[in-house]
């Protein structure tokens, strides 16, 4: 999972660094933001925990579905949450008293028997899914943001613009 996890947060944090007019400026807002995302996934995580659940038979509260949906939608924007998330699984996923008490409490149906590459938790399957997507995703936007200008030449040509002048510079003086 390291690996899926350097190969999708690399390309994002470089992506990230053209935001801003620095590239230091980018590389540290994305620092800023995964922690401020990772502190409210923490929080949002220990949420249902505190509501309660007068029959955890039936199934989670609609509050732990909630929860859950919102995590999942920082999973998808974020490789750092999704990692936070398969790690979580790998530990859930050699405890079964854990299991059991979240099965108890949140009404949750996890198995003890669950493959580790099953898309269900206590899997990893979905979060490797969702690294693959990643890892595409963000390697295709660094692509073009690196062939920004051909592309625009490109796109010049075809429209009968060439006489534009265009520079490949990178204003990192500030």
């Amino acid at each position: 999972m390291l690996l899926m996890y350097v190969l999708a947060s690399l390309p994002f944090a470089y992506v990230f660094s053209f935001i801003p007019k620095t590239s230091i400026m980018g590389f540290t807002n994305f620092f800023i933001l995964n922690i401020i995302i990772c502190v409210i996934d923490a929080v949002a995580n220990s949420f249902p925990v505190f509501t309660k659940n007068d029959t955890p038979s039936l199934g989670p509260t609609k509050t732990y579905t909630i929860v859950d949906n919102i995590r999942w939608i920082f999973a998808v924007l974020l490789p750092t949450i999704n990692l936070k998330h398969a790690i979580s699984n790998i530990q859930l996923h050699d405890s079964t008293i854990c299991i059991a008490v979240s099965n108890g409490m949140l009404g949750t149906k996890l198995s003890v028997n669950e493959p580790w590459m099953s898309t269900n938790r206590p899997g990893v399957g979905a979060e490797f899914i969702l690294f693959c997507v990643q890892i595409i995703f963000w390697w295709v936007i660094l692509i073009i943001i690196e062939n920004r200008l051909n592309i625009r030449r490109g796109c010049q040509r075809c429209c009968g613009n060439e006489d534009l002048t265009m520079s490949n510079q990178w204003d990192d003086s500030v």
